[in-house]
């Protein structure tokens, strides 16, 4: 009769890493969830579960798996699900399946598939004493010898499936969420005709006034309003000239991408200077701000455009100013036009 006793299991070391492991994965896992409920992503819970299932899932047999060596014969505790118990007359081999890191025990059994046992465990490149001494027992009681050998499965399969729940942490990170805590953003835009309405009446007296919104998808939406005065001062007409036009972009998070990073893309691309126009740094308007000026040949108009970004906002205003010699008046006016668009985003 064999004393009932915990025969096998893992060492303390590699118990506390998978402690470690566990408890980091269930953080990214409710930080995941987290994010697709805040964002109502719900393509985001299929991954979240392979997180939970891949990350916190594998590392559990071996924090609670372990072996105990009874009468009745060989007691192999998984986590979760019951106890199996093997006679020692049914084991008919015993082997050592290797990985990158790890090597577990597996009895082969007359009848049924060979069975993994999460107790004992070990690193199998480092000497542990209490685990060849724990295999010698569990040999001595079953009356076979141990074989090692690589396995495919933990060569291939472990880290294909630890890869990919790490790629999904990666490629859509909790932390750039446009929900994460502490992160400004904005979630929607304001009405462009109404947030100008009082600038245009003073800069665009008389002006016909057309709207546009367009939603480009989920990495950003656009709102616009455009005032034009569709003729000139002295009885001229001058189509297109005495116009003011506000647009503003909404973006949101792309994969590891914040939102933000995807504005300011937008912000760089939009202010990037077009053939003789230079484009001017503007201090005091959002986190970054910049003025394109130009004037007609004639020199009886000119047009500025100030381009703002505050977080995951871009701002583009454009103003035409009908005479000659307008570019200074038309550069306040966009300036003071976007101070007044950007107050009006809401930012949490």
């Amino acid at each position: 009769m064999v004393e009932s006793a915990v025969a096998l299991r893992p060492s303390r070391a590699v118990r506390w890493a998978a402690v470690v492991l566990v408890v980091a994965a269930l953080i990214v896992w409710v930080l995941f969830s987290g994010m697709a409920v805040l964002d109502h992503a719900v393509e985001f819970f299929g991954p979240s579960l392979l997180i939970l299932i891949i990350l916190v899932g594998r590392p559990l047999p071996v924090l609670f798996g372990r072996t105990t060596l009874q009468a009745e014969g060989i007691v192999s505790v998984r986590s979760p699900g019951k106890p199996v118990i093997i006679p020692p007359s049914e084991v008919t081999q015993i082997e050592i399946r290797r990985g990158w890191l790890l090597e577990w025990v597996f009895l082969h059994r007359r009848r049924g598939a060979p069975l993994q046992l999460y107790g004992p465990l070990r690193i199998w490149f480092r000497r542990d004493h209490s685990f060849d001494q724990s295999l010698a027992e569990l040999c001595s009681l079953a009356g076979a010898v141990a074989r090692p050998r690589f396995s495919l499965r933990f060569l291939i399969g472990s880290p294909i499936l630890t890869a990919a729940a790490v790629a999904m942490v990666l490629v859509e990170p909790p932390w750039q969420s446009d929900s994460w805590p502490g992160r400004s953003h904005a979630v929607s835009l304001p009405e462009p005709c109404s947030t100008l309405d009082t600038v245009a009446r003073r800069s665009v007296p008389g002006a016909r006034v057309d709207d546009h919104d367009q939603d480009i998808g989920q990495t950003s939406g656009r709102r616009s309003c455009q005032w034009t005065e569709t003729s000139g001062g002295e009885g001229r007409s001058h189509d297109g000239v005495g116009e003011l036009t506000l647009e503003y972009e909404l973006f949101h998070r792309i994969g590891w991408r914040s939102d933000a990073d995807e504005a300011r893309d937008q912000f760089e691309s939009d202010s990037r200077p077009v053939n003789d126009r230079g484009a001017m740094p503007v201090s005091g308007i959002g986190d970054e701000a910049r003025r394109l000026a130009s004037a007609s040949d004639e020199g009886d108009f000119a047009t500025v455009t100030v381009i703002a970004r505050r977080w995951n906002v871009v701002v583009n205003v454009g103003y035409t100013l009908d005479g000659p010699h307008q570019q200074e008046q038309a550069a306040r006016t966009a300036s003071d036009a976007v101070r007044v668009a950007l107050a009006a985003v809401r930012f949490h």
